[in-house]
């Protein structure tokens, strides 16, 4: 007769088949395993996605786009989630834009990091609501153009 060790504890089996000396011991690293290719896999994903940022990109806008169309009631639920929970800031946000579109030449159109004139997005230090507080904003230099990567970095890296 062979013998063999558990996989997870280790005790001697005196089966010439079995991996695991029991039930539970087999359970426990089954769970064990699986957890830590879970967080092996995100790891991964993670790393991937820092690589490939414009695939990302796109794969994410896919996805966004078929969740849109196929659940548009949860969709527009999630979107009033966020609107009730920052009114000032989805309020500021649509009057700038309004206010960018009246005045166009008010802001040069260019990134204030890298300089770059594509991909351009408003970033707001400050959330004003008023026209008045929206140009004096920009004049002091708390709502200006960031391209998509600086802005990207600026709000998710903190750099």
């Amino acid at each position: 007769m062979v013998k063999k060790l558990c996989k997870y504890c280790s005790k001697e089996i005196f089966a010439p088949k079995r991996k695991f000396c029991s039930k539970s011991c087999k359970d426990s690293w089954r769970y064990y395993n699986i957890t830590s290719v879970k967080e092996k896999m995100l790891e991964t994903t993670k790393r991937w996605n820092k690589l490939n940022p414009e695939k990302c990109k796109k794969s994410n806008k896919k996805a966004c786009d078929k969740f849109r169309k196929e659940k548009p009631e949860r969709f527009n639920e999630l979107m009033m989630n966020g609107y009730r929970r920052d009114k000032d800031k989805w309020n500021s946000r649509s009057r700038t834009g309004k206010f960018f579109m009246r005045y166009r030449n008010y802001l040069i159109k260019e990134c204030k990091k890298c300089k770059s004139k594509e991909n351009l997005e408003i970033h707001h230090e400050i959330y004003p609501i008023k026209t008045k507080e929206i140009k004096k904003a920009i004049d002091e230099g708390k709502i200006y153009y960031l391209c998509l990567k600086c802005h990207g970095r600026r709000n998710h890296h903190g750099k």
